[in-house]
């Protein structure tokens, strides 16, 4: 149960020592731009934090909308704040606890959706002037209007859609696909996402594009926490990027293997 803002941190220390036994509370420290003791502080509420300092631990420790969120309201409820101000974050904490989490997706769920335009359809109806139709996202995404059409009827099945006044609109349910688990549908939307990151190289001009590569020999042991740093990093560019109006979809896809296998 997540209380106070020392229990995020403990929640976010006891993810990563999951992924990785070997993680310690001197990495974390390292990791939120602190010292090993100011952890142990934090852990055990012997200190409050600054809002400035509770933000940039949020962003180094790349924390989900919703955690930074219920994080950053936390500290203004523990620390120096004015009764109005702690007032208003805890009507936050309220209706940020009360957030379903998220849904994952079984195998057979995970087929319904393996394609990028499922996730594409879906993201569009977040844009700032949609009108709740078909037309409106097959005229943004170049699809046709049947195609859409028949993921909204997926969406409603899983539960991702509803109808409202006549428009098809977002459940409000975060949700996920497995992690680290072999799934063949999960490799089939890979699979998609990489084709359109292709396409997008001749046919997206490049102030709207980023695509970049690296080659290094690595330490195959670091594997685990190099996984862990890019969902981190995923997670804050999110947050960084959908803070604005909502105009248009985009992909951000990463990847990180070893190079011998295509030998």
């Amino acid at each position: 149960m997540i209380n106070c803002a020392a229990d995020i941190l403990k929640s976010e220390f006891n993810k990563r020592v999951e992924t990785n036994h070997r993680y310690s509370a001197r990495a974390f420290a390292k990791d939120m731009g602190v010292s090993a003791p100011m952890v142990k502080y934090l852990f055990n509420k012997e200190r409050t934090l600054t809002k400035p300092t509770a933000i940039k631990i949020s962003r180094k420790l790349g924390l989900s909308e919703r955690e930074h969120n219920l994080f950053l309201s936390f500290v203004t409820v523990e620390g120096k704040s004015s009764a109005e101000e702690k007032a208003d974050a805890s009507n936050r904490i309220a209706k940020l606890l009360s957030f379903k989490p998220k849904k994952e997706f079984s195998e057979d769920e995970q087929n319904l959706l393996s394609h990028w335009t499922h996730y594409g359809i879906l993201c569009a109806m977040e844009i700032s002037d949609y009108d709740g139709s078909a037309k409106f996202i097959a005229e943004r995404l170049n699809l046709s209007e049947d195609k859409v059409e028949k993921s909204f009827e997926t969406f409603i099945k899983l539960g991702l859609v509803t109808i409202r006044g006549g428009r098809f609109v977002v459940v409000e349910e975060d949700s996920k696909t497995t992690i680290d688990i072999p799934s063949d549908a999960l490799k089939k939307t890979h699979e998609s996402y990489i084709d359109q990151a292709k396409k997008s190289i001749r046919k997206v001009s490049v102030d709207k594009r980023d695509i970049s590569f690296i080659t290094m020999t690595i330490d195959p042991g670091k594997m685990q926490e190099a996984k862990e740093k890019i969902k981190n990093f995923r997670r804050e560019m999110c947050r960084f990027l959908e803070s604005g109006e909502k105009k248009e979809v985009y992909t951000l896809s990463m990847q990180l293997f070893p190079l011998e296998s295509f030998k």
